[in-house]
């Protein structure tokens, strides 16, 4: 009997698609929306990334800090999403101050929270994968009547 993933030992491989050009576009249009109502902080990491927890912005560096802090961190989409633990800047040439100690403390550094949200990421599109072909499988029995 196949061993079932788990979250820390699945791979891509064990991912199965059914080749279906249309069922594939479809489930590619409905990601972000389904990522976004499982966690709003996968919206955040891909756009701009950076994610809320606990009332708290966590970002790669100081210097992404910095550059959310002066709104000076350009939005990505999901069909092409921020590279993780980097940023692009509105404004290159932009030099920006440290981030004021009153308002500090909304900020933390911690590229491993980050790592562990697109790690999260990952899992709820597998999934999303997982259930379609669990649905297709099951709307084919129930058609054929088995």
């Amino acid at each position: 009997m196949p061993k079932t993933p788990t979250l820390t030992n699945r791979t891509t491989e064990d991912i199965t698609w059914d080749g279906s050009p249309l069922t594939r576009y479809v489930w590619q249009k409905d990601i972000p929306r389904r990522l976004t109502r499982a966690n709003p902080s996968f919206r955040t990491l891909c756009e701009y990334g950076y994610v809320l927890e606990r009332g708290k912005v966590v970002c790669s560096s100081p210097s992404h800090r910095d550059h959310l802090f002066c709104n000076n961190v350009a939005r990505n989409t999901f069909q092409k999403p921020c590279e993780l633990l980097k940023f692009t800047k509105i404004n290159g040439s932009l030099t920006v101050a440290t981030v004021p100690e009153d308002s500090a403390s909304r900020y933390v550094i911690s590229p491993e929270i980050l790592i562990e949200t697109d790690s999260r990421m990952f899992e709820e599109i597998a999934e999303t994968i997982a259930s379609l072909s669990l649905l297709e499988t099951r709307t084919c029995e129930r058609l054929s009547g088995a």
